[in-house]
């Protein structure tokens, strides 16, 4: 994977990573509240599964070796966010 494009991909998903760690401790007591957490949470989901996508479509010819830089960090995300092992599994990384 070019340097670039592996640098950008690292740099989005710390973008995600921090939507995460920002979302997470909000407090959701009222609906308002989950609403908001809830709305922060799924950006952060969206904004990762966006990342993947934009760095695989960027780099098409370089799939195969891509695909081990960024299953292995799409992964670590997976499991910050409460994936389990099964969800990971069924979506391939």
């Amino acid at each position: 994977m070019p340097a670039t494009a592996l640098q950008h991909f690292r740099e989005d998903i710390g973008r995600a990573r921090a939507i995460l760690r920002h979302a997470e401790p909000l407090p959701h007591t009222t609906p308002d509240e989950a609403m908001l957490r809830s709305d922060m949470l799924r950006s952060a989901w969206m904004f990762a599964v966006g990342t993947v996508e934009h760095v695989l479509r960027d780099v098409e010819f370089l799939v195969e070796r891509c695909d081990e830089h960024i299953a292995g960090e799409f992964r670590e995300f997976l499991l910050e966010c409460g994936c389990s092992a099964t969800v990971i599994a069924q979506v391939g990384y």
